[in-house]
């Protein structure tokens, strides 16, 4: 039997107020109408921060990657056909 299909819902893992702090003051987060938004390293855009345009990352203050998910697929590929 088919096992049923698990909806993928984004959600922004919300960090801690230092860490939050400290990125809002060096540019790597931004606060917007929208919400809370992250800049991607390797782009330098900003993105909504949440699982839908970046990776998970237990091992980060704010529980998300560096890159974009975009940029993260294009460094990846780099890094096999190398």
């Amino acid at each position: 039997m088919a096992r049923p299909h698990k909806a993928h819902l984004a959600y922004c893992p919300i960090p801690r107020k230092g860490a939050l702090m400290r990125r809002l003051a060096t540019g790597q987060y931004q606060a917007t109408p929208l919400g809370l938004e992250a800049r991607c390293t390797v782009c330098n855009e900003y993105w909504p921060a949440d699982t839908e345009f970046f990776h998970l990352n237990q091992s980060s203050t704010t529980g998300l990657g560096a890159r974009c998910k975009a940029c993260d697929i294009d460094c990846r590929a780099e890094a096999q056909a190398a």
